[in-house]
């Protein structure tokens, strides 16, 4: 005999059953998509932080209006001075400084040409300061016009109380001048500050452009070219050179030109007895290097110091302070 054991038919519970199995792709297809974008999610994250880590070079766009953005990150380039170029090419610009919020933290590496970013722990902002030399920056605004003329060469100013005009001076070296009424050759120099926003007239020195010099020697026989610059105000009244003593030619500070001293700027030998002319006192007053082998004019307005300089004949001296 054949026993055959039945159970009562649940209609509910089959139905369920039914609509799990025919839902079943459908459940699948979603789950993949829901960790499908949690893992983009991550990778966006990761790649965003990692990809400033790693030092890549930014965009650099024209003054402070470039702002290169990605995630919770924002870089800003300022350009010091005003250029004609939108992504400037490696060695042509020269780091200056770089701040960040947040206690984010900011260098510059020089082999990928950009800025490395430390320490993020939030959304963060930073800035970074680029430089221009002053003679590239001259040399690309007349980038493409003709060197052998004396044309007045005329570029687009930067604001309306000025001209961007200039000329060649067609002698042997054949320098780039700044030439006009009123050229826009201001620059400033000599700052307290690496920041260009806060950059003026309290915080730095007023000067201008003469223009580019070609093959000055840089002390050792090398020829450069050199941005040639001059102070708008001056710094007062202080003697060239002084001099004072007997009129013995064999002294070694003979009374010389009435007791102004010497009409030269740099050394050489003067006197009869061998003793060096060590150069003008106006030069040991604005240049390095006097700070202990002289006592007076001894690079002071170069260390921005107060002290004793020379200011009249016969070594007349006053106190100064720059």
């Amino acid at each position: 005999m054949i026993f055959m054991k039945f159970r009562r038919f649940n209609k509910d519970s089959s139905l369920r059953k039914l609509k799990l199995r025919q839902n079943k792709s459908k459940y699948i297809k979603i789950s993949t998509l829901i960790f499908s974008v949690v893992v983009i999610i991550i990778g966006i994250l990761y790649l965003s932080f990692a990809k400033y880590e790693s030092s890549n070079a930014f965009s650099v766009i024209n003054s402070s209006v470039g702002t290169f953005t990605s995630s919770d990150i924002s870089v800003k380039f300022y350009l010091v001075g005003t250029t004609t170029e939108i992504n400037p090419e490696k060695g042509t610009h020269t780091f200056v400084s770089g701040t960040c919020n947040n206690d984010a933290t900011i260098t510059w590496d020089e082999v990928s040409y950009g800025p490395v970013i430390s320490n993020i722990t939030k959304p963060t902002s930073c800035s970074v300061y680029m430089a221009m030399s002053g003679s590239k920056f001259i040399a690309n605004l007349v980038k493409g016009e003709p060197t052998n003329t004396l044309d007045v060469i005329t570029k687009e100013a930067p604001n309306s109380t000025c001209t961007n005009t200039f000329g060649y001076d067609n002698t042997t070296d054949n320098n780039l001048r700044y030439v006009g009424e009123n050229p826009c050759n201001y620059i400033y120099f000599n700052c307290s500050t690496t920041n260009p926003e806060q950059m003026n007239t309290s915080t730095c020195e007023v000067w201008r452009i003469i223009g580019i010099m070609n093959n000055v020697d840089d002390g050792t026989g090398k020829k450069e070219t050199r941005l040639k610059i001059i102070r708008r105000d001056e710094i007062g009244s202080y003697s060239w050179d002084t001099s004072t003593g007997s009129a013995s030619a064999t002294d070694s500070d003979p009374v010389v030109n009435s007791g102004f001293g010497i009409n030269q700027w740099g050394p050489s030998k003067y006197f009869s007895n061998g003793n060096d002319y060590t150069g003008a006192d106006l030069m040991k007053l604005l240049n390095p290097g006097y700070e202990q082998t002289v006592t007076i004019n001894n690079s002071l307005w170069w260390n921005k110091q107060s002290g004793t300089c020379y200011t009249g004949q016969n070594n007349g001296a006053s106190e100064c302070d720059f």
